[in-house]
C-alpha cells in the first residue's frame, strides 16, 4: 500500500480545510501538525497516524511514497526535506532555501515564499478567484468537486432558533473583527433568536461542541467558520483584509464582503478612518440571517 505523509501544522483552520484532500488520497496516510491542531484530527477515519511536529524521530527514519509538505515555515520544509522519500509537492529547503515544487506552484505562488516576492504575491492573492481546495487538488493532479472537510464528529441537528456569534480573531489579525455585534444582537434578540457568544475553550472539542449546538453561526475569517462547515451549519462570514475567493461555500456558506476596493489587502493595521471591517453594515448582515429563513 502507498505510504503517504501530510506536513501542514498551522493555523488550526488551514489544517481544517485540507482535510477535504484526504477525500482522493488512496494509501496508508500519517499527518504531521502542532499539538493544538491535533484534536481536529484525531477521530479522522481516513488517518492511519497522527504525529505531534515536536515527537517525529520515528517518521524521519520512516519511508514515505509521497510527502504533501504544505506549509512554508522554514522547519517544515527542513522536515520534508528530510524525510525518506520518492516524492515531494510541496514546499521543500534547497541549500537552506525555502522552495517548491512546480506542481504546487498555483498555491505556493501567491504565499510567503513565492518566486515572485511577497509583493507581488499579495498582489496575485488578492486577485486569485480559485478556492483554496481547488488550488491543493491541482497539486495532486484532481479535480475539487466539492469534497468535504473531514471532522470525524457528527453535525447535530438544532429546531431552535440559536445563532452563534465568534466575535474574536486571532491575534495576527486584528483587521478581521467586525465591531458592530452588539447592534446585531440586539436586532436578532427582538426576532426570538437565542444569541451565543463563543469563548475561549481549553479544549478545542468543547469548542467544536459549542459550535455544533447552534444552527447558524456568524464569524469573520476564523477557525470557526471553518468548523461550522465541517459540521454542516448555515453560516455567514465576513471578508475584509483576506480573501473570500479562497473559502468553496460548499452551500452552506454566505460571504459579506467588505465594499472598499482595497478588501484582500493581508494587512495586520490600516491607516484608513473607516477600515474595512467598519464598512460592512449591520442592517446587511441582519438580512441576511434572516434571509437563511426564506
Amino acid at each position: 500500500m502507498k505510504k503517504i505523509l501530510i506536513i501542514k501544522t498551522g493555523a488550526m483552520g488551514d489544517v481544517l480545510r485540507t482535510t477535504s484532500l484526504l477525500n482522493v488520497l488512496d494509501g496508508e496516510i500519517t499527518w504531521i501538525t502542532k499539538k493544538e491542531s491535533m484534536p481536529l484530527l484525531k477521530n479522522n477515519p481516513f488517518l492511519n497516524k497522527v504525529a505531534d511536529f515536536n515527537d517525529i524521530d520515528l517518521i524521519k527514519k520512516d519511508k514515505f511514497d509521497l510527502v504533501l509538505s504544505l506549509d512554508d515555515e522554514y522547519e517544515c520544509c527542513k522536515l520534508a526535506s528530510d524525510i525518506n522519500t520518492k516524492n515531494i509537492i510541496g514546499a521543500y529547503l534547497d541549500n537552506c532555501n525555502r522552495r517548491y515544487t512546480d506542481s504546487s506552484s498555483l498555491w505556493f505562488d501567491i504565499s510567503l515564499i513565492s518566486k515572485f516576492g511577497k509583493e507581488k504575491a499579495d498582489k496575485l492573492k488578492s486577485k486569485n478567484n480559485k478556492s483554496y481546495q481547488e488550488m491543493l487538488f491541482k497539486m495532486i493532479n484532481k479535480k475539487f468537486n466539492g469534497e468535504e472537510y473531514i471532522l470525524g464528529i457528527e453535525p447535530k441537528t438544532i429546531n431552535k432558533k440559536i445563532i452563534g456569534l465568534e466575535t474574536r480573531a486571532d491575534k495576527r489579525w486584528p483587521l478581521k473583527v467586525w465591531n458592530k455585534y452588539d447592534e446585531l444582537s440586539n436586532l436578532l434578540k427582538k426576532d426570538g433568536y437565542k444569541i451565543f457568544r463563543f469563548q475561549q475553550r481549553k479544549d478545542v472539542l468543547n469548542y467544536i461542541d459549542d459550535i455544533n449546538n447552534c444552527n447558524i453561526i456568524v464569524t469573520g475569517d476564523t477557525l470557526a467558520m471553518h468548523i461550522a462547515l465541517a459540521l454542516k451549519k448555515k453560516t455567514i462570514a465576513l471578508f475584509g483584509p483576506t480573501s473570500a475567493n479562497e473559502i468553496y461555500d460548499y452551500g452552506l456558506l454566505k460571504k459579506i464582503v467588505s465594499p472598499i476596493n482595497c478588501v484582500c489587502c493581508y494587512k495586520n493595521q490600516c491607516d484608513k478612518k473607516l477600515n474595512c471591517m467598519d464598512l460592512i453594515s449591520v442592517k446587511y448582515v441582519y438580512n441576511t440571517i434572516r434571509s437563511f429563513e426564506k
